[in-house]
């Protein structure tokens, strides 16, 4: 057995084994993390500011850098809330791993393009499309739910990450692809010589205009989430409260997103190091809260599970996934 597996078997014991309530979660930091993406400014905010101390909580920052890190973590207990995509909560949740959904986050999608006629989905028939990750992965998923809904076919292929794909862009073997950020401004800022032979890129279908477009009674898109794992997701008063805590470090990293980027590098020097030729992580952090977000992530989870139900971890969360949204 390797350690990885030892330590999801760990896991799975301690999410089947009964509950009890641990007295000591104020006496030792409560354990964030994030990946190098906008959405955990506010995790850092909160961990510089330890917004959370007069409620008798401390913060930490455990930053993850891969999926594979955040399996071993989440699954050794080594983190308490993390930023993660909401299909991987769900495939964590069905492998064991107590999961609750505290916030969830509609991050900035793009189709970046060298076409600067490119308006919509529609403009892409009969072009190559080149994507992040294999075909049945999220990416791949949502293009395809978005072209099925509105009627397209779309030429998708696939490369082995974010940094293949700016790298063919870059190269100019393709001519559209689909990025999150901060990829998709990378890539920008990495075309201006070709910008000048005529062939720059630019940020040309924002995909959350494209989804509240194709589904309209469900305009909201959900793909990212910030969630406590273990067994503090048991703790609803907590979660309450770092749910809140979490939207008002929201507010006042996107009220100063350079500030908040920059007093970021001692915590998270990867995160900080894209504050470089006007980009700003941090600028287009969206929350999704309110009435509907239960059902914005249900929909979107329901979605990717009918599609590949493995996407998700073979079946959709339990009721206390996402409960304590409104």
């Amino acid at each position: 057995m390797n350690r990885r597996r030892f330590l999801l078997n760990l896991a799975l014991c301690a999410g089947a084994a009964a509950w009890r309530p641990l007295p000591s979660w104020s006496a030792t930091p409560l354990r964030l993390s994030g990946p190098a993406l906008a959405e955990t400014l506010p995790l850092l905010d909160m961990v510089r500011s330890q917004s959370l101390h007069a409620s008798g909580v401390r913060t930490a920052f455990v930053p993850w850098n891969s999926p594979d890190q955040l399996r071993v973590l989440a699954a050794g207990g080594d983190i308490d809330g993390v930023v993660v995509s909401l299909a991987t909560a769900a495939v964590l949740s069905n492998r064991g791993v107590p999961v609750r959904v505290l916030n969830l986050g509609s991050p900035p999608l793009w189709i970046v393009s060298s076409d600067n006629l490119l308006r919509s989905l529609a403009d892409l028939a009969g072009e190559p499309l080149l994507v992040p990750f294999g075909r049945g992965e999220t990416p791949d998923l949502l293009l395809r739910a978005l072209a099925e809904k509105a009627g397209l076919s779309l030429d998708i292929r696939h490369a082995g990450g974010a940094l293949e794909v700016l790298n063919q862009l870059l190269l100019g073997r393709v001519r559209h692809a689909f990025l999150s950020e901060p990829a998709a401004t990378l890539a920008i800022r990495r075309s201006q010589t070709a910008r000048e032979q005529g062939r720059g890129l630019g940020k040309r279908i924002d995909i959350r205009q494209s989804w509240a477009e194709v589904f309209p009674d469900h305009p909201s898109l959900t793909p990212s989430a910030f969630v406590m794992v273990g067994p503090l997701s048991h703790d609803r008063s907590l979660c309450t409260a770092l749910a809140a805590a979490y939207t008002e470090a929201v507010r006042r990293v996107t009220s100063d997103p350079h500030a908040a980027a920059t007093d970021a590098a001692p915590l998270f020097p990867a995160l900080a190091a894209q504050v470089v030729d006007g980009s700003i992580p941090g600028s287009d952090i969206r929350q999704v809260s309110g009435s509907g977000a239960r059902e914005a992530a249900l929909f979107y989870l329901q979605l990717l599970w009918q599609r590949s139900p493995e996407s998700v971890g073979g079946a959709m969360p339990g009721p206390s996934f996402l409960d304590t949204l409104v």
